[in-house]
């Protein structure tokens, strides 16, 4: 579902960039990158559709699809309208018609994910159920009874106080990197806002986000890309301070909150610490590649003081410093309204992938 929603993102900033660029050459590498964004959400709808369990998520899953289809002829159109350099045409077209059917897609993933974590709420309560009934009954049991009901008692609750553990931590933390997940992030931005209104204090949020971590996945394969996500959020956390907190939002996507009355000071240190051990060699299969990275930076409350503010202008300094190769960029007003052609450093060699021709 969140790769869903990236590739969502990453079509609407693509399908902008389009309707306001003059260079063909740029038009043609934005193109090719929509394309994959495409494949990517038809990718994982696909996924989800044999994942299903009931009808709920079904009917969601059939919303989506036939959703989909009808957007697809109107995005055709636009994407054409802004290759043919007609830019109002297109803008408009993406604004009235394309923009709010994407918003309505994402509120249908939404819908699944609140499914999935009602499950899980509904499986850590079943747990704790059942851990008070067995004690219950237990306590019932008089002499020899009490005593192997109470050893009973004791290795029942034991296995459900791990279970109801365990839903929890799924329910709060990623499998593959056991950082925070998107839901727990978004909790603890709520709380530092807070706190930080509270007290008069200021926070930092970096969003960060690897370099061509796709071409990992297409030359090496998706095992090599969870390697490299996990290996990441290793070096991520060692950069970090007990004071501080990273999470993986989605694909290769983190956010980090720094948090202490230093922050403005060490916000700017801190982020090239992390870009320095993002630039080192990942080992994968016998070979050496270097990836890098992009961070996005806000301040709290000089960037917004609410959490979808902050973590929306967070993904526009990062995408600007992706975009411009600049490995790191603070937010500003103007980069709300400028997108530069992808730069590719020699320092850092693409992987060898060839992008496909352009489609006429």
């Amino acid at each position: 579902a969140m790769r869903m929603k990236n590739a969502l993102r990453e079509r609407a900033i693509i399908m902008h960039a389009l309707s306001v660029m003059s260079n063909p050459f740029d038009q043609d590498e934005e193109f090719l990158r929509f394309q994959d964004m495409g494949v990517d959400f038809t990718s994982a709808r696909t996924q989800l559709e044999f994942m299903a369990e009931g009808k709920e998520e079904s009917d969601i899953l059939l919303s989506m699809r036939d959703l989909t289809f009808d957007t697809q002829p109107i995005v055709v159109e636009a994407i054409n309208l802004a290759l043919k350099q007609r830019r109002p045409e297109a803008r408009l077209l993406i604004d009235r018609e394309i923009i709010p059917r994407q918003k309505k897609l994402a509120g249908e993933i939404d819908s699944l994910v609140a499914i999935q974590q009602h499950a899980a709420r509904a499986a850590v309560e079943a747990a704790r159920s059942l851990a008070h009934a067995t004690r219950t009954q237990m306590l019932a049991l008089g002499g020899f009874s009490l005593l192997v009901g109470l050893l009973v008692l004791a290795m029942v609750w034991r296995h459900a106080r791990r279970q109801q553990q365990l839903l929890e931590h799924q329910a709060m933390y990623d499998n593959l990197t056991g950082l925070p997940n998107r839901r727990l992030f978004v909790d603890r931005l709520g709380q530092a806002i807070h706190a930080a209104a509270r007290d008069g204090r200021v926070f930092a949020l970096l969003v960060l986000d690897l370099n061509r971590f796709k071409e990992i996945n297409d030359t090496f394969g998706h095992h090599a890309g969870d390697q490299v996500l996990r290996e990441t959020a290793n070096r991520v956390r060692a950069c970090l301070r007990a004071t501080d907190t990273v999470a993986r939002l989605g694909g290769d996507e983190m956010a980090i909150l720094l948090i202490g009355a230093d922050i403005v000071d060490i916000v700017q240190p801190m982020t090239e610490r992390l870009l320095e051990r993002l630039r080192q060699p990942y080992d994968i299969e016998d070979q050496a590649p270097v990836l890098g990275g992009s961070i996005g930076i806000v301040l709290y409350p000089e960037h917004g003081t609410d959490s979808e503010t902050l973590q929306r202008r967070a993904d526009v300094a990062m995408y600007h410093a992706k975009r411009t190769g600049a490995g790191s960029a603070r937010y500003m007003e103007s980069l709300e309204s400028t997108r530069t052609p992808l730069l590719f450093t020699p320092t850092e060699p693409r992987l060898g992938v060839t992008a496909e021709p352009r489609l006429q």
